[in-house]
């Protein structure tokens, strides 16, 4: 799945999902307005938009279905629980990934 696709996906969900400023990193963050009408990050992408996605960061506390590499990152943001793909996954699974992390923020803060 590109990750310009996985957006698309995402942005139909909730049009208040908006790409934020990630200029100065190589990933691409996303942000909704969460139900305490807070912007939220929630996910983190590989920053071309062409590119398969081999890698998102969702939120620590994101409910996964099996996967073979998951890792905790340490940078101190719930955002940290980065999950990496093969080639085996399909679409479904890492949009499902994404609206789990999702939900969780858009409900937590």
């Amino acid at each position: 799945m590109k990750v310009s696709k996985l957006i698309s996906e995402l942005q139909k969900k909730d049009s208040s999902i908006v790409e934020s400023d990630t200029s100065e990193s190589n990933y691409i963050s996303l942000e909704c307005v969460t139900n305490k009408g807070k912007n939220r990050k929630f996910l983190e992408l590989p920053k071309n938009n062409n590119e398969d996605i081999t890698w998102l960061k969702c939120h620590i506390d994101t409910i996964l279905p099996v996967t073979k590499d998951t890792r905790e990152t340490k940078d101190g943001a719930p955002i940290n629980k980065q999950v990496y793909f093969d080639n085996e996954i399909g679409d479904e699974k890492i949009i499902n990934i994404a609206v789990a992390s999702y939900d969780k923020v858009k409900n937590l803060y």
